[in-house]
C-alpha cells in the first residue's frame, strides 16, 4: 500500500525513483523493527510469566512441606504436653 503511494508521488515528479526505494527501504526497516521488538517484548513476558509461576509453585511446595512438618511435629510434642497438663491437676489435689 505504501509502495503504490510512492509510486504516486513519482509518476507526479514529486520524488525520484531512487527516494522511492529509499524512503519504502526506510519503511520496511522500521516495521521490521517494531515487528522484532514486539517479538522479543512477548518472549520476555512470557519468561517472567513462567518465572513467576515457577516461583508460586516453589513457594506453595514449600508451604505444603512446611503444613506436612507442623502436622507431624505436634503429633509427638503432643503427648508430653498431655502428660504435663495431666500430672498438674493431681499435684493440685495432693496439696
Amino acid at each position: 500500500m505504501y509502495k503504490k503511494h510512492l509510486q504516486g508521488g513519482l509518476k507526479k515528479g514529486a520524488l525520484t525513483e531512487e527516494q522511492v526505494e529509499e524512503k519504502f527501504q526506510g519503511w520496511l526497516d522500521q516495521k521490521d523493527g517494531k515487528i522484532t521488538g514486539k517479538k522479543s517484548n512477548l518472549a520476555t513476558a512470557k519468561d517472567d510469566a513462567r518465572k513467576a509461576a515457577l516461583a508460586a509453585e516453589a513457594k506453595k511446595k514449600e508451604e505444603r512441606a512446611a503444613a506436612l512438618a507442623a502436622k507431624n511435629a505436634p503429633v509427638a510434642e503432643e503427648a508430653p504436653a498431655a502428660e504435663e497438663a495431666s500430672a498438674e491437676p493431681e499435684a493440685e489435689s495432693a496439696e
